[in-house]
């Protein structure tokens, strides 16, 4: 009894777990870290830190990660910053969607295809640049952003460009 207390009692206080083909761990100051290699894809607000949504302020995805699952951030609606690293290839639909305090992303070069309302009614949104890499995006990637006032395609993108400052992706 005395040991399943104990352990219930260090539950409340470290989130973390291993789910597919990535860990998580979540720190006290709102920083959710996520390490692995394959991220599965998730249902609305069903990745399995969803129940600390309102507490992620930050996102750090570690080397080795190769996919944003579908809606793997969902309405986490504290979360003003995101760190992806160079091993990932492919950002899933609504990865992001909802994140309302996010102002801006930088996705790394090494991704390949963003999908749609990836970064959808992220209000405080400001500003996505989009790499050379990307090969494939998919519509709607930040709709119902009122605040986005700049889109960038990164120049020498054989797909894409937003010529003349035209805050658009062209194809």
């Amino acid at each position: 009894m005395k040991k399943a207390f104990i352990l219930l009692f260090l539950s409340l206080f470290t989130y973390g777990a291993i789910y597919a083909d990535v860990t998580w761990k979540m720190s006290n100051d709102g920083t959710l870290t996520i390490s692995g290699t394959q991220m599965d894809d998730y249902e609305y607000s069903d990745a399995p830190w969803s129940f600390l949504s309102e507490k992620i302020e930050k996102v750090v995805i570690e080397e080795g990660v190769t996919n944003i699952g579908n809606y793997a951030f969902s309405d986490c609606r504290s979360l003003t910053s995101v760190t992806l690293p160079n091993t990932v290839v492919n950002i899933g639909i609504a990865a992001f969607i909802g994140c309302v305090n996010l102002v801006s992303i930088t996705i790394p070069n090494s991704v390949t295809s963003i999908g749609s309302s990836a970064f959808s009614y992220c209000k405080s949104l400001t500003s996505i640049t989009i790499p050379k890499s990307v090969t494939n995006i998919e519509p709607g990637i930040a709709s119902n952003c009122p605040n986005l006032i700049s889109i960038k395609v990164e120049e020498g993108n054989k797909n894409y460009d937003s010529r003349n400052n035209c805050n658009a992706i062209i194809t």
